[in-house]
């Protein structure tokens, strides 16, 4: 059992993940760095973070968090993972979906931070996603 860290190769936050599974190829649907919203809060009714990892064996720990402009945590999740494959090089997705539960409260750059582990050991940072939450004017009719 080897004790490398996978490597991160992609972060991506997107509104839908697909799998093909004749080719194994990975679609990521819209992705967006940028939501656009007439009021606050804003509710987002599809946020995905769409993880990649390659360059590994063995059972790991995902760590997501997501930070509000001024640093407070909006969002966490955690989660286990395996990657078995040999030799260690093919790629491994992990894909946490915040349906209905993401609330942007004020505008300005979030943060989706994603951190590697063991499951018995220390995390590491090893990837900051920036998106940004603009409001947008809402044209009156006339």
């Amino acid at each position: 059992m080897t004790t490398n860290l996978p490597r991160h190769n992609i972060g991506a936050i997107c509104s839908q993940v697909s799998f093909d599974k004749v080719t194994h190829a990975v679609h990521l649907f819209n992705i967006q760095n940028v939501f656009q919203t007439p009021t606050l809060p804003a509710t987002l009714s599809q946020f995905v973070v769409a993880n990649q990892w390659t360059n590994a064996q063995g059972t790991f720990l995902q760590q997501l968090e997501i930070f509000t402009p001024t640093g407070q945590v909006l969002a966490e999740r955690k989660n286990q993972f395996t990657i078995t494959s040999s030799p260690p090089i093919s790629c491994h997705w992990c894909i946490d979906s915040f349906s209905m539960m993401l609330t942007l409260k004020e505008t300005g750059v979030y943060f989706v931070t994603i951190s590697i582990g063991r499951t018995e050991g220390p995390m590491e940072s090893v990837c900051n996603i920036p998106f940004e939450c603009r409001l947008i004017p809402v044209q009156s009719p006339g």
